[in-house]
């Protein structure tokens, strides 16, 4: 017979109740779940509206026994982005511990440095990846600052990552390796892991935000990144106002989805709203004093004032 603390049994009761899936929980509260990112589809609103949503607020957010899916959203922006990328900068600088912007692709898109590896690992599986107890009893270096079960995640992701490599989705001819994979994700993705160790999945999803340089293309080693983060439940915009291919030539929409925004979706913008409302507050200041000022000068002209 099973015993159950008077806390557990509460919890339960609660669970009975209202359902997990209505729940709010306490914070870090969840960092002992599987985490299962689910991505968002919709229309351009969509997604310009749930950017700014913690991931509770989200639809298809969900807690069962031992795993939490986390919305998230991996997407292209082309057109009229300035006001996203200043909501976003501003955003970063109040959470710069889980917003990063890049203004190319040039850091992500370096090849790995060298790395421990030296022929296939034990802990790797030709057809299964990565054997997660074997890699976490490996203790391998660069995810021993995650907690235990990000460890496990983190793992799971880079599996989810060389599968989708592997399927159709991947829609360039060259395909990274199983080693490539390996090498960028376990041993040269240190900014990945830095804000993944700061993700409490029931709040803000940490966000990375790229914006297309025609001076830097991307590369095979940056969808890779970008992947990664998708998997881990980030949110991933690559920001272009020139619309030219970069993702697309790499992913298919199934993975990562185009928009076109306009300046009507710009109203969406919090920083660009508040330099409106300055602007036409200093309109109507300035249209005030002249107005006084004009009055002043007719009363003093025609009353003697």
């Amino acid at each position: 017979m099973s015993y159950k603390t008077p806390a557990r049994q509460a919890e339960d009761e609660l669970n009975q109740l209202i359902g997990r899936e209505n729940r709010i929980y306490k914070p870090w509260q969840l960092e002992n779940y599987l985490l299962k990112p689910v991505r968002i589809e919709g229309t351009v609103d969509d997604v310009l509206l749930l950017a700014k949503c913690s991931a509770y607020l989200r639809p298809k957010f969900s807690v069962e026994a031992d795993q939490v899916a986390v919305p998230n959203l991996f997407v292209k922006l082309n057109g009229s982005v300035k006001g996203f990328y200043l909501d976003m900068k501003k955003l970063s600088g109040a959470q710069p511990e889980i917003v990063t912007l890049y203004s190319s692709f040039k850091k992500m898109a370096q090849p790995p440095r060298k790395t421990p590896l030296s022929g296939r690992p034990t802990w790797f599986d030709k057809e299964k990846g990565i054997v997660i107890d074997a890699a976490l009893a490996a203790n391998i270096i660069s995810i021993k600052v995650l907690r235990p079960v990000y460890q496990k995640n983190y793992l799971m992701a880079i599996n989810r990552v060389l599968e989708k490599v592997k399927s159709n989705a991947y829609i360039a001819a060259n395909k990274p390796t199983e080693r490539d994979i390996l090498e960028v994700l376990l041993f040269n993705s240190n900014k990945i892991i830095r804000m993944y160790h700061n993700f409490d999945y029931q709040h803000i999803n940490p966000k990375f935000i790229v914006v297309e340089n025609k001076g830097y293309s991307i590369s095979a080693y940056a969808v890779l990144r970008l992947m990664m983060m998708a998997e881990l439940g980030f949110d991933v915009f690559i920001l272009s106002d020139h619309s030219y291919a970069s993702i697309e030539n790499y992913l298919s929409d199934t993975l990562c989805k185009s928009y076109v925004v306009t300046e009507k979706e710009l109203t969406y913008s919090d920083v660009l709203q508040q330099r409106s409302k300055l602007k036409r507050w200093s309109r109507n200041t300035a249209f005030g004093a002249l107005s006084l000022g004009g009055l002043y000068i007719i009363l003093k002209l025609f009353l003697g004032i």
